[in-house]
C-alpha cells in the first residue's frame, strides 16, 4: 500500500517505488519497536515478575545497582553504560518503575542519580526533592541548595569492574 502522496514524490523525484515499500516496512518496524521500548519502559512491572535482564530498564536498574555508597552518577551516564546511549530520559522513566522489592532482591539506589549538571532534578523544596537529599546526605554526599559537586562526588567506575558485573 502506498500512499498516494509518496507515490506522486516519486514520481516527481523519479525515485523507484520499490524505495518506497522499504521505507514503509523500516517505518513500521521502527515504529513497532519504538512502541514497544517505550510500553517495556513505562509498564507497571507485576510483583514478584521481573523484566528479562536485557530489557532497557532492567539494564538501567542494574547499573545504577553499581554506583557505589556516597557517589553520584549523571542520567546520561547511567543510559552509556547500560548501553543506551542519549537515552538519559528514559532513564528518568525507569527509576521511577523500579519493582517495589528492587530488582532481584536488591535495593535501587536511584537517590545517587542527578542531573549533568550536578543538580537534584526534582522541583527544590518538593518531596521528591527532600527524600533524595536526605538519602544522598545520609551517605555523606554534600548538597548545597540543589547542587553536588561532580568532581568530588561523581561516580568514576573501572571499566574492568563493570565487565564482571553486568550481566547484559
Amino acid at each position: 500500500m502506498i500512499s498516494t502522496d509518496r507515490l506522486a514524490y516519486h514520481e516527481k523525484h523519479s525515485l523507484p517505488i520499490i524505495l518506497d515499500s522499504v521505507v514503509e516496512i523500516v517505518e513500521i518496524v521502527v515504529t513497532n519497536s519504538v512502541v514497544c521500548f517505550f510500553a517495556e519502559v513505562t509498564a507497571d512491572v507485576p510483583v514478584g515478575i521481573s523484566p528479562d535482564v536485557n530489557s532497557p530498564p532492567a539494564r538501567i536498574w542494574q547499573t545504577v545497582q553499581l554506583i557505589p555508597y556516597g557517589k553520584v552518577a549523571c542520567y546520561g551516564q547511567v543510559a552509556d553504560l547500560a548501553g543506551l546511549p542519549g537515552r538519559a530520559r528514559m532513564v528518568g522513566k525507569a527509576l521511577g518503575k523500579v519493582p517495589e522489592g528492587g530488582w532481584r532482591g536488591r535495593a535501587v539506589s536511584w537517590f545517587r542519580v542527578i542531573n549533568s549538571q550536578g543538580k537534584i532534578s526534582f522541583a527544590v523544596g518538593s518531596e521528591g526533592f527532600e527524600r533524595q537529599r536526605g538519602s544522598l546526605q545520609e551517605e555523606g554526599v554534600v548538597v548545597i541548595g540543589c547542587r553536588i559537586r561532580l568532581k568530588e562526588f561523581q561516580w568514576v567506575l573501572d571499566l574492568g569492574e563493570l565487565l564482571f558485573r553486568l550481566e547484559f
